[in-house]
């Protein structure tokens, strides 16, 4: 009974559209290696067990958009996009687009490699305008991809994470909403190249389980992270507002508006930060508090302004922004000014320090 499904289909040009699927254990299966699908304005709701829709492993091309998706079962996620080692079939071109899943036992939308040791990762991959309400795990999943835009979806309540990236590379999170995670509102571990900006959270930590986990925007073990223009409001249940934890390597943080909290707005850990303007910052710890500060990084005093090792080559940066050397020598600059706003924009070294 366990794959009694409302549509079984595979194959090349598969075009599933405005159906409704009740009662079964899984909604609907797009079979392993089908290429050029479209699943669209689907109605699927009140599942036995599993998941709402499972694109199998190994799929190109795929679009799934328009569904909306409720009550999965105990143990159903609502989009559960599959790639497994074991098939020898790699995953590219999925589009998650405009859905909605409400109630979902598990994960209401995921992009997943299950190896126990996945080697393989699914590449362009675009999560966009989606609806989630009442996750029972996280609202959005990410593990093993490359390429990705997660960009203008909406977390109402999650069971975990509101966003959630492990082992992933190369990905964009804009424009995000997340409210009453129980856990983080973004989670992301052993992943680089990472770029979150303009993202909203609003009470990350609402599982009130006083574990470490309940921040705003929490990263480990990873290298090469832009964070940028966030908003993350908390209460108490919340530990940290940011917790950049170990391992971490080359991270940018500027101009987040952090709020609330039982700990500092912000915590670090080592020297990983790059640069750092962290914005408007309040929580039951004071004003602008900071945990484990390096002692080899300060903050600026004047909105655009911040200390580091060299001009920006990465991130977007307004005109008048400023850097100033933390290690200025005789015949050096004393920093670096942006002269051009843009990604990274144009930066001239200013202040020549006199041989």
């Amino acid at each position: 009974m366990r794959n009694t499904t409302g549509f079984t289909l595979g194959g090349t040009n598969v075009i599933v559209t405005g159906n409704l699927v009740t009662g079964t254990t899984q909604g609907g299966i797009i079979t392993q290696g089908s290429q050029n699908v479209a699943v669209t304005c689907n109605t699927i709701h009140d599942l036995v067990n599993e998941h709402g829709l499972y694109p199998d492993t190994g799929l190109s091309a795929v679009v799934v958009s328009g569904n909306v998706i409720r009550n999965t079962g105990r143990h159903g996620t609502g989009i559960k996009v599959q790639l497994y080692d074991g098939f020898g079939l790699d995953a590219n071109n999925i589009n998650i687009t405009g859905n909605s899943v409400y109630s979902s036992g598990n994960t209401a939308i995921c992009v997943i490699n299950t190896a126990p040791l996945p080697q393989r990762a699914t590449s362009a991959v675009s999560v966009t305008g989606n609806s989630v309400y009442a996750a029972g795990q996280d609202g959005i999943s990410l593990r093993y991809v490359r390429g990705a835009a997660v960009c203008g979806n909406s977390v109402y309540s999650s069971g975990r994470h509101g966003y959630e990236f492990i082992g992933c590379g190369g990905v964009t999170g804009t424009g995000n909403t997340t409210m009453n995670a129980e856990e983080c509102g973004i989670f992301d571990a052993a992943s680089g190249d990472m770029t979150y900006v303009g993202n909203t959270i609003i009470n990350p930590g609402a599982g009130l389980r006083g574990v470490d986990y309940q921040v705003g925007i929490f990263v480990q073990d990873g290298t090469e992270h832009f964070i940028a223009s966030n908003v993350v409001r908390g209460t108490e249940s919340m530990s940290y507002a940011m917790w950049i934890a170990q391992g971490g390597e080359s991270l940018t943080v500027i101009d987040n508006a952090l709020s609330g909290g039982a700990e500092p707005s912000l915590r670090l850990h080592g020297g990983q930060i790059r640069f750092l303007l962290p914005g408007p910052m309040s929580s039951a710890q004071g004003d602008d508090a900071i945990y484990n500060l390096p002692s080899d990084l300060q903050r600026g005093t004047m909105p655009g302004e911040l200390f580091g090792a060299a001009a920006p080559t990465s991130g977007t940066w307004r005109q008048g922004s400023r850097v100033h050397s933390l290690y200025p020598a005789p015949g050096g600059p004393m920093g670096w000014v942006c002269v051009n706003g843009g990604s990274p924009g144009g930066w001239r070294p200013f202040g020549r320090v006199e041989t």
